[in-house]
């Protein structure tokens, strides 16, 4: 019996994190993300991920990757790359989170700044095995009023 409650509190802890973390938003990069991972040739990439440039900003703290590019230059593909070459190289790291988003001129209404930092936040709390204290009092204090948090809300969260 009491192995049924447990699986029970599991199942309901569960729930309520999926309906925590679908209320900030229900933008899911992934299917995207794993088509271009699907689409990609064998190797594409792979000189960015074995350049001097990329090794340099993989073990250093706190910098920037930017590779601009004029469109059709491969740059989505290139980052999808870079996406699933750190996920692989991390997923039994639990101090360390991959988050993503794909920006697409056609689905500007989708990528205001709120909603960006929102899909950084749920993707990285779905990383670990519990909601932090900052997005269930985040979640608790919009939900009675049913309000959205704020831009500094979010960003306060993600930090």
């Amino acid at each position: 019996m009491e192995r049924l409650h447990e699986r029970q509190d599991v199942q309901e802890h569960q729930h309520h994190r999926k309906v925590v973390l679908n209320w900030f938003t229900l933008i899911n990069y992934a299917p995207q993300q794993h088509d271009f991972i699907r689409r990609r040739q064998q190797g594409t990439g792979q000189w960015l991920l074995d350049s001097a440039k990329f090794q340099a900003w993989l073990e250093t703290n706190k910098q920037t990757l930017f590779c601009p590019g004029i469109p059709g230059a491969g740059k989505t593909i290139l980052t999808a790359v870079v996406i699933d070459n750190l996920a692989t190289r991390f997923a039994d790291d639990p101090t360390i989170g991959v988050a993503y988003v794909y920006c697409n001129f056609q689905r500007q209404h989708e990528q205001k700044a709120e909603d960006l930092l929102a899909s950084l936040l749920k993707q990285l709390t779905q990383g670990l095995s519990f909601l932090p204290n900052s997005v269930k009092s985040l979640y608790n204090k919009h939900q009675v009023k049913h309000t959205h948090p704020l831009l500094d809300e979010i960003s306060t969260a993600l930090q």
